[in-house]
């Protein structure tokens, strides 16, 4: 759980970073082609500065649209709802990797997975009170 929100927490930091960086290369060029423009022709400027704020507002959209995503995934991460708490070893998962290791291993030929998951220790823990310690519920 814990790799599930530091990961969340370096993915709203990129967005919101990201964001504002390519907000503010953006508004450099576009002020830097408005002085171009105004100074090219200065009888056009006010009809280019007009043009000029409409562009920035939508490229403030942009970024503000990229910080509304990532408050919803700082405040609702819909991936932590997701996660088990406690991860249960699975046969069809050990029988996976069993069949993968027979490709290369003629050992591993004919043993089934399900002889290696044993997880009356998780269960114990669970029972005992264990779990719900540690995840302070």
């Amino acid at each position: 759980m814990e790799t599930v929100i530091g990961m969340t927490a370096i993915a709203v930091a990129l967005l919101i970073g990201l964001g504002a960086l390519g907000v503010g290369i953006g508004v450099g060029i576009l002020g830097g082609r408005l002085l171009e423009g105004s100074a090219r022709q200065p009888e056009l400027a006010p009809m280019l500065q007009g043009k000029f704020f409409l562009a920035i507002g939508l490229l403030d959209a942009v970024a503000m649209l990229g910080v509304g995503i990532a408050l919803f995934f700082t405040f609702a991460n819909p991936f932590v709802g997701q996660l088990q708490n406690l991860p249960y070893p699975s046969a069809e998962a050990m029988r996976a990797v069993v069949a993968q290791i027979a490709e290369t291993n003629a050992k591993a030929r004919g043993v089934d997975g399900k002889n290696f998951v044993d997880d009356r220790y998780l269960r114990r823990l669970e029972d005992e009170g264990f779990v719900k310690k540690l995840w302070g519920k």
